[in-house]
């Protein structure tokens, strides 16, 4: 089940199938954008630093953390109660706070990756239909 509808969205648009690029997709089932556009026969890339659920998914499958440069060591703040908020530290906004005073974080560092660099690395096709940015 996605959390707003965006999977309906998309078929509705593009019923036949097509490829989607799901940039921050934390878990393949659980909410996911794009899990009901694979059970429609779309192909695509999932994308997070700490992808779960993909056992039973057919896309190809990125653990990174996207960003504008390539190769940069950021740290990434992973919260454990509430993985789904996780994020790069000094980018972490209205949810940092929050997280800080009412989770446990533990922290990773990734080298980054730009989102120009999977897409070429994946061979994704020069025509995308649907993209999910969830950052």
């Amino acid at each position: 089940m996605s959390q707003f509808g965006a999977d309906h969205w998309a078929l509705h648009h593009n019923p036949k199938g097509g490829f989607y690029v799901d940039v921050g997709c934390h878990d393949g089932i659980d909410i996911s954008n794009t899990y009901l556009l694979v059970k429609a026969g779309w192909k695509g890339i999932c994308i997070d630093p700490f992808p779960k659920n993909f056992n039973q998914r057919t896309a190809k499958v990125v653990n990174a953390v996207v960003y504008s440069s390539n190769e940069d060591v950021i740290e990434f703040d992973y919260s454990v109660e509430d993985p789904g908020c996780s994020g790069i530290q000094s980018e972490l906004g209205i949810h940092k706070e929050r997280l800080y005073a009412t989770t446990t974080i533990q922290k990773h560092k990734f080298k980054t990756r730009t989102l120009e660099s999977i897409l070429e690395e994946c061979n994704a096709p020069y025509k995308i239909e649907y993209m999910n940015l969830d950052v």
